[in-house]
């Protein structure tokens, strides 16, 4: 499988909230084995959150590289591109036991259709999607970086999904 689903794009946006001409600048390069973001959040109890973000590439030579990198995870966001059924495929044929396998239990993850910009080449629908997300008991969003939707609420979803997770164990 490879990846195509530009979620080094939706990183950078989120991340630098660079703008060229008042417009998102998109990256398309390919993360190649994966790339770090540093961004602070604030939570709920008013405490600030550093949180680093791994970009790891959904490329099969990658995986046992990226590997590394899920039993570590503290939350997950997958990435597919609606407009590439095969990336939608992976998660349900590949992915999914990944995390299953080798994250934490009970780690929060959030299934991100990207590209909502690109309706007229929808090859999974929202619904699908939603469905997927549900039965695996996730979160689900759909963003665009080319029209700025949601990009920075599925970072705040996910980081409110951590801090939620978190206070449970704390209270134990």
């Amino acid at each position: 499988y490879q990846s195509t689903t530009s979620n080094s794009s939706l990183c950078l946006f989120n991340f630098s909230n660079s703008f060229i001409n008042e417009k998102p600048f998109l990256s398309s390069m390919i993360t190649r084995g994966a790339d770090s973001y540093f961004k602070c959040f604030q939570l709920p109890d008013g405490s600030v959150l550093n949180s680093l973000f791994y970009d790891i590439s959904g490329a099969e030579r990658f995986n046992a590289f990226n590997k590394q990198f899920y039993g570590k995870a503290d939350a997950i966001i997958l990435v597919y591109d609606i407009s590439n059924r095969r990336s939608f495929e992976a998660i349900q044929d590949y992915y999914y036991e990944e995390i299953k396998d080798l994250c934490k239990k009970d780690i929060p993850v959030i299934l991100l259709g990207n590209h909502s910009d690109r309706e007229e080449k929808r090859q999974v629908g929202q619904e699908e999607g939603m469905k997927l997300a549900l039965s695996f008991n996730y979160k689900f969003m759909e963003t665009s970086c080319l029209k700025n939707e949601n990009v920075n609420e599925a970072f705040a979803t996910l980081i409110e999904l951590w801090y939620c997770e978190y206070q449970k164990k704390q209270s134990f």
